[in-house]
């Protein structure tokens, strides 16, 4: 808190107004990022309309479009299962991103947990294809048209074993 006060020219006490512990300070950090991320993906939802296809990828370019640092944080919330501090706002997240793209999957996977595991494979796959775009091993475009294929080619006849 007193490495925060100092960096943003401040008094702790100003900070310790406002964050009640460095739990506090670390949820409405990791809030911010997150917000910023999920309004894009409602507008690239709402701007893509019934087509699937044109909301993942105005999705997926808003993902491109953030700061590293940004991406990374809210890598860390979506996958990171050690910070019990950041687990409410670690679901509300999930379900988020569960309400506007599961459905897709459920459509191609009869089990409901099988449907959700894919979405969560694909998710991580995607922050690491925009980590290599971010290093500049490939271009936006090219990161675009992967995510592309990757979401595509997500299995369709994925069914559940008896027993």
């Amino acid at each position: 808190m007193v490495a925060v006060a100092e960096e943003a020219g401040v008094s702790r006490r100003l900070v310790y107004n406002h964050f009640p512990d460095v739990g506090g300070l670390f949820e409405a950090y990791f809030h911010d990022r997150t917000r910023r991320y999920l309004d894009g993906i409602d507008d690239a939802v709402a701007s893509g309309g019934i087509d699937r296809r044109a909301a993942f990828t105005g999705a997926f370019r808003h993902l491109l479009a953030m700061p590293t640092d940004d991406q990374r944080a809210i890598r860390v919330l979506l996958t990171d299962p050690g910070l019990p501090d950041l687990v409410p706002l670690q679901s509300r997240v999930r379900a988020h991103i569960e309400a506007r793209w599961l459905a897709p999957f459920r459509a191609r996977v009869d089990d409901p947990a099988l449907a959700r595991a894919l979405l969560w494979s694909v998710v991580s796959g995607l922050f690491g294809l925009a980590d290599v775009a971010a290093r500049g091993e490939i271009s936006t475009d090219a990161a675009v048209e992967l995510a592309t294929a990757l979401v595509t080619a997500a299995p369709s006849t994925i069914t559940t074993a008896p027993g």
